[in-house]
């Protein structure tokens, strides 16, 4: 958890247009800021494909809209206690994020 939070204290740190990832053994995670992204979920210098991945509202509740996901969030409210995407699939190369209101975690599991 101490990690996640350095991930918000990053966008004051370092420079808005650098991202911090936090890089495990078989994940990717990092900050969404609000706004339109686009996420490729093959690495290729990792080797690796997304095989399950998450978007948490960690800041606070936010509406999330996804393209390139089994299952779609349209203008979707992500909070704790109302719904929180731990467990979705990736069904293409790049998806499109577009984060509202608050920012929110992505993490993708890699195979």
């Amino acid at each position: 958890m101490g990690n996640i939070e350095t991930l918000f204290h990053c966008v004051t740190i370092v420079s808005r247009k650098a991202q911090v990832i936090l890089l495990g053994c078989d994940s990717l995670t990092w900050l969404l800021p609000i706004g339109k992204h686009q996420v490729s979920v093959t690495n290729v210098h990792l080797n690796k494909k997304c095989r399950f991945c998450s978007l948490i509202p960690i800041g606070g509740a936010s509406k999330v809209t996804t393209d390139g996901l089994k299952w779609e969030l349209n203008d979707t409210l992500l909070a704790f206690g109302v719904l929180v995407s731990t467990s979705n699939e990736p069904v293409k190369d790049v998806i499109q994020i577009d984060v509202t209101e608050h920012p929110v975690l992505w993490s993708m599991i890699l195979e």
